[in-house]
């Protein structure tokens, strides 16, 4: 009993079971597909120094309707984090991303996308923005229900999943699982010229 008990923490823990995408009779309405949109390019194509790729392009609709990219955030390190509503060790590391967009805002973009999937009460951006408001988070919070962005990365059945992508747009760090504490990401953040 004792072993069982210890592998159920383990999965809980872990948030392993990443929920699959909704088959085509699941789709979300349309009101809802045009909350966001993501429009995905290069798939991580390899830089000339093989050990750093350039980080896939995805594009969104902000809260505004405006599109925006991981480009237009070009000279500034990005925190790109993939993470479920759902999920205890996700919840808890959103106070150590919200730190570093309070401290380092004017160098570092933090960016949460939802894998919650369509069936989701936390699917729309206006569910995602009242999650935000909950827990005081100031960052952007985009979703990716049918999770394109998230596979285009090369992330799959985990969650937290973080790509620390450098001010040319490349993948200098990435993270499967859970940060420890702000200052972890923080010392990463240093080591990026």
């Amino acid at each position: 009993m004792r072993y069982l008990l210890i592998l159920v923490l383990f999965f809980a823990a872990s948030c392993d079971d990443v929920p699959t995408r909704p088959s085509s009779n699941n789709i979300p309405d349309s009101s809802y597909l045009n909350n966001v949109s993501f429009l995905l390019a290069n798939s991580g194509k390899k830089t000339s120094d093989s050990s750093i790729t350039l980080a896939p392009s995805i594009s969104w609709k902000d809260s505004l309707g405006n599109y925006m990219s991981l480009e237009d955030f070009r000279g500034k390190v990005v925190i790109l984090n993939f993470f479920a509503t759902w999920c205890g060790p996700c919840n808890h590391e959103m106070p150590y991303f919200q730190h570093i967009a309070d401290s380092l805002g004017y160098k570092v973009s933090v960016i949460a996308v939802s894998i919650d999937d369509g069936d989701s009460s936390y699917s729309t951006l206006t569910s995602l923005n009242r999650y935000a408001d909950k827990r005081k988070i100031s960052f952007q919070i985009i979703s990716d229900p049918h999770q394109k962005a998230y596979s285009n990365f090369g992330a799959k059945d985990f969650i937290p999943w973080t790509f620390v992508i450098d001010r040319t747009g490349n993948v200098v760090h990435t993270e499967r699982g859970m940060f420890d504490s702000a200052k972890v990401l923080t010392d990463i953040i240093d080591r990026i010229p």
